[in-house]
């Protein structure tokens, strides 16, 4: 689950703060609205969890035409002796000219492996544990309304610290069991038309990009990466709305076992624990009410 936790609970109480800065006039300019909160949950691979978080709302435009802002942040320990540090991002400019996306953080986790492929059984399941800070940074500018093009960076330095004995990641053939940095650079292209970039009602938003990892950025891993992810809403009354998303991920060979795509968490099929299912390819159709 990672920071899926800890990010969901941040937005959650986030809304509050959204609710009231769209309450104001239109003519008027968006004032910075922060919520901050205690953070306390459990997870079969965390135990008890507790922490703190704060999100933060804000508007750099003078009118309604400049979306609003979005910086989130969290801070947690685990009663397994785990750390979870995280920042997010989504940021933007006047006239939203420019959009900034990203998150940043540092992890001491515990994670399970069950294998590769979507054939993997219960009983295969196995713990890991890794430390490792990642970066993620996207700058991309507008060209029209509601297209923008730029770029994308990612990075993590993922040192696993302990394998379970005799287990599959010690035993078999699985790249990255040994840890190591990813780094990886390549174009990013986002069309949105949604009525809200936080809380959207209607509307639809497609983003892709590719992006090639090896050490020419410092990295250990030669690999390329193809992300889409297309999404729909439906308004189907004042205060309910139905939303479908297509999530698809592609892998060159070379990817390591971690940096594979999966299925579950708090994104791409929610409900399923992440990782249990993990492969080069990973295409998801969802869709929630």
């Amino acid at each position: 689950m990672k920071y899926s936790i800890l990010v969901l609970v941040l937005l959650i109480f986030s809304f509050a703060s959204t609710s009231t800065a769209q309450e104001k006039s239109d003519n008027e300019k968006s004032e910075l609205a922060i919520a901050l909160l205690p953070l306390i949950y459990y997870t079969p691979e965390t135990s008890w969890v507790f922490g703190g978080g704060a999100v933060a709302n804000f508007n750099l435009g003078q009118d309604q035409e400049t979306y609003e802002s979005q910086v989130a942040a969290g801070l947690a320990y685990s009663l397994f002796d785990q750390i979870l540090s995280y920042s997010s991002w989504r940021i933007y400019t006047r006239e939203n000219k420019d959009l900034f996306l990203g998150e940043i953080g540092w992890y001491r986790y515990v994670y399970f492996f069950y294998g590769i492929g979507n054939q993997v059984k219960e009983s295969n399941q196995e713990a890991y544990d890794a430390r490792y800070p990642r970066l993620r940074f996207s700058y991309a500018r507008q060209l029209r309304p509601n297209f923008y093009l730029g770029l994308r960076y990612s990075f993590d330095n993922f040192k696993i610290t302990k394998l379970a004995e005799g287990g599959l990641l010690e035993t078999g053939d699985f790249i990255g069991t040994d840890g190591g940095v990813i780094s990886g650079l390549g174009p990013l292209l986002i069309y949105d038309s949604r009525d809200d970039q936080l809380y959207p009602t209607r509307g639809n938003y497609l983003e892709s990009s590719f992006q090639q990892f090896g050490d020419y950025l410092g990295g250990n891993f030669m690999y390329s990466n193809l992300l889409l992810d297309a999404r729909k809403l439906f308004p189907i009354k004042t205060d309910q709305v139905l939303a479908t998303n297509l999530f698809a991920q592609f892998n060159s060979e070379g990817t390591p076992f971690f940096a594979l795509g999966q299925l579950g968490g708090n994104k791409v099929l929610r409900g399923l624990f992440e990782g249990k299912y993990r492969d080069r390819n990973l295409v998801a159709l969802q869709g929630e009410y």
